[in-house]
């Protein structure tokens, strides 16, 4: 019974102890906090509190952007008021990019539409796939797309990709086109006479032409001189035009020769 009392008195001095311990801790702790001064003190960020969206800043075209590619040209409507337009953009970039946005004008600016991932993503979707925010275009592929819709009223049209590279920098592609409506020799500066020229390249058409680019797996987009060289200049196509088909069948081998023909 002696030893049960001496147990029962050791451990109560021990609680006691503790509680006194932990008494004294409180008490400094409270002292503490209340003589800070947080008039200064930076509050931790908690990410879980910070979910607002905000939307990416427009291109600043202030001339910090890198031109991956730039065309001016001149493009067809075909078949006459509808546009086609299929668009090959390499990055020739030292890094990885990745898709940002999609600026197409119409008109000398008199429309302007914007794509990116917070309005009409699925165009992005179709250049690099649902996860394009974080699927790279990896230096030297290439990122296929294309588009077409009637256009009766339309002048001219620029297409411009916006990519942010994983260097921090902006890149850009800008396709700038002035439509034509239809084929003929009054179009101001166009013309379609070759009895003088003696080369073999066309409109859009480059003899020399050396390239091969996977656009889909197995799948390759190469020049048409792949399939065989010309063996005409274009003067002498030119006189070719007004013979009759048997003759034409007869003379041109290659495609690239129907090409220019045609």
């Amino acid at each position: 019974m002696k030893k049960f009392m001496a147990a029962l008195l050791a451990l109560i001095l021990i609680t006691n102890c503790v509680l006194i311990y932990f008494a004294a801790e409180n008490t400094k702790l409270m002292r503490e906090l209340l003589s800070k001064d947080f008039s200064s003190e930076q509050v931790p960020e908690n990410p879980e509190q910070n979910t607002a969206v905000v939307p990416d800043a427009p291109v600043s075209g202030n001339g910090s952007t890198t031109e991956l590619l730039r065309v001016v040209d001149e493009k067809y409507l075909t078949p006459p008021n509808d546009w086609i337009f299929d668009f090959h953009i390499a990055n020739t970039a030292d890094c990885e990019i990745f898709i940002e946005a999609l600026i197409i004008t119409d008109n000398g600016g008199e429309n302007q539409f914007f794509a990116n991932k917070y309005e009409r993503p699925e165009l992005l979707e179709m250049m690099m796939g649902p996860e394009f925010e974080t699927t790279p275009l990896l230096p030297g592929d290439i990122m296929h797309w294309n588009d077409a819709h009637p256009g009766e009223n339309l002048t001219d049209r620029t297409y411009q990709f916006i990519f942010r590279g994983s260097d921090g920098k902006e890149y850009t592609a800008t396709f700038e086109y002035r439509l034509i409506m239809e084929f003929g020799e009054d179009i101001p500066g166009f013309s379609t006479d070759y009895s003088t020229d003696s080369g073999k390249d066309l409109y859009t058409l480059r003899h020399d032409a050396a390239f091969s680019a996977e656009v889909y797996d197995g799948v390759f987009w190469v020049p048409a001189n792949t399939l065989g060289k010309s063996g005409y200049s274009n003067n002498n196509i030119y006189e070719m035009v007004s013979e009759t088909p048997e003759v034409k069948q007869r003379e041109i081998g290659t495609l690239y020769e129907a090409l220019q023909l045609y």
